[in-house]
């Protein structure tokens, strides 16, 4: 008789925000499964609101204990440091460590840069960027504290990359994030802690409102999936769980500073920025020589997006 397979997260406690729908329950049900005691933090609002609701957090804990895992609801707002540091406190009072930070909470708002309010873009940006900074940081502090060599996975997205026009809060905030991951895995290295950063591709609440305030919108990819379709399909936003464990447990110690798309059932590194072409003058630019100039450095410039999702085989 072969021996059972030691959950991989045995031991471990792991808090996800945003972990009331979508890609956070997925990846909460899972770090549950393989032994971890989860702390669900999520503030039940809807996607593009900030209301409250213990609702979702509470359902997903209840699942996790029914499938005989340890879980805890925590409905915090993660955009504060005051917010971010409640969470991290449950984990400590309620389990008496923090292994792991996975940072899913979001929210979404659409308009163009000349429509959108600053109120509309204040949220944005202090959920997302905000926020993935406040449990950064308190959850960094709390590692070091008791020593523990931890974990922090952060979610950027698609919109980092391609910067859609009626979303430049989301598409700043998600490509700051990528920055952030990038800074945050350099200072933590020294304390063993490792940050990496996920750009998923699945349908969620997000997403059924990025197609729905968009009826013209062509899908040339598939991408258009309603969430409630997605079950079991490429789409699926348990795809995104199992890469995320991964990157959780001891034999990722040597993973950090690094970003991943993790789109169906394929997992693609997304490289940094690069420099294009150059022009060079002997002396200070005159306005006449860049006049000259200018066009060719732009015309010998791959300008190119990278395709979402990466080329896939399915």
């Amino acid at each position: 008789m072969t021996a059972a397979a030691v959950p991989v997260l045995a031991g471990k406690v792991v808090v996800v925000t945003g972990a009331g729908r979508g890609i956070g329950r997925a990846i909460a049900l899972l770090a549950a499964r393989e032994g971890a005691s989860v702390v669900v933090a999520d503030v039940g609002g809807p996607v593009d609101q900030r209301e409250t609701s213990a609702g979702p957090a509470t359902e997903v804990v209840e699942q996790i204990e029914a499938d005989g895992g340890i879980a805890t609801a925590c409905v915090e707002d993660v955009s504060t440091s005051a917010g971010a540091a409640r969470v991290v406190a449950t984990a400590l009072t309620t389990y008496g460590r923090l292994d792991a930070m996975v940072c899913c909470a979001g929210i979404l708002d659409h308009g163009q840069v000349h429509e959108i309010t600053e109120q509309q873009w204040t949220d944005v940006i202090n959920v997302h960027l905000g926020g993935h900074f406040a449990c950064t940081s308190e959850a960094s502090r709390a590692m070091i504290a008791s020593g523990i060599s931890g974990r922090i996975v952060h979610f950027s997205s698609a919109a980092a990359l391609k910067a859609p026009k009626i979303q430049p809060a989301y598409a700043a905030a998600k490509a700051g994030i990528m920055a952030l991951t990038s800074s945050s895995a350099k200072a933590l290295a020294e304390h063993a802690i490792t940050v990496n950063c996920i750009l998923p591709g699945a349908s969620t609440r997000m997403t059924d409102k990025v197609w729905a305030d968009q009826p013209g919108r062509v899908d040339v990819a598939g991408l258009s999936m309603r969430s409630e379709d997605s079950a079991g399909t490429w789409r699926d936003p348990a795809n995104v769980a199992p890469f995320v464990i991964h990157l959780l447990r001891d034999e990722a110690a040597t993973i950090t500073g690094a970003a991943f798309a993790v789109v169906g059932h394929q997992v693609t590194t997304v490289l940094p920025a690069t420099y294009g072409a150059s022009i060079v003058a002997e002396q200070q630019w005159t306005l006449e020589a860049l006049s000259a100039r200018v066009p060719g450095l732009l015309a010998d410039t791959d300008s190119a997006e990278s395709p979402w999702p990466p080329p896939i085989d399915r």
